[in-house]
């Protein structure tokens, strides 16, 4: 038997064992770059797509700028539904930092912390947290548009010996949307966040005899 005839890809892609680029040619349709699991195509200066094979440098250039907005736009924090919570709450907490009082920006940012991360506020600023310590799995990578009262239900009920601390950190919460909302950085139509409730379905009020502190934690006065 003669040995089997070797036949040219009619693709035009990527050669197998060949220096990936980061661009290739489809025959009859251009030149594309692969950004998650799609073809795009690769545009020149005037935004058309290149189609001719032997243009060299273009595609190089192409590749380049393609490269170059990708960078821009990672820069830039997300807006819009797609905000993620942990950036919403910094954005807040950066207006606090800078127009309320000390000891309030520190309970804010500490209920804050909690939600986003899942340890309690004692924690915020330290780089490895015990994980041990973690409370709950942590909302703040959540979309802004995926946030549900359920979300808030869960974070309070991780936290039984809040009492009559939840009310506070709950408008620690709804002020961070607000303001961001307020500021056009997210919709206007963001799933609000529900009253805090005790256990029993009744509304929790601040209880007399427990103070609310800096740190997150209940004291009780004697």
């Amino acid at each position: 038997m003669g040995k089997a005839r070797k036949t040219k890809s009619k693709s035009g892609g990527r050669k197998s064992g060949g220096t990936n680029r980061g661009y290739w040619f489809r025959t009859g349709r251009g030149w594309y770059v692969t950004e998650d699991g799609k073809s795009v195509p690769l545009r020149d200066e005037h935004g058309d797509h290149i189609k001719d094979k032997g243009v060299g440098d273009r595609v190089k250039k192409a590749c380049a700028r393609y490269l170059l907005q990708l960078e821009e736009a990672a820069k830039q924090p997300a807006t819009g539904g797609d905000m993620p919570l942990t950036e919403c709450c910094r954005v807040y907490l950066d207006h606090s930092k800078r127009h309320d009082a000390k000891n309030t920006y520190t309970i804010r940012a500490n209920f804050l912390f909690d939600f986003c991360f899942g340890f309690s506020g004692r924690y915020r600023g330290v780089k490895n947290p015990p994980r041990r310590e973690r409370i709950h799995p942590g909302f703040g990578a959540k979309p802004v548009k995926d946030l549900i009262p359920h979300d808030v239900d869960r974070w309070l009920e991780a936290h039984s010996g809040w009492d009559g601390a939840q009310p506070t950190a709950v408008r620690s919460l709804r002020r961070a949307l607000n303001f961001c909302c307020d500021r056009g950085l997210i919709p206007e139509k963001t799933p609000p966040t529900r009253p805090a409730y005790g256990r029993t379905g009744q509304r929790s009020e601040p209880c007399e005899n427990v103070t609310e502190t800096a740190s997150g934690v209940r004291h009780r006065r004697t």
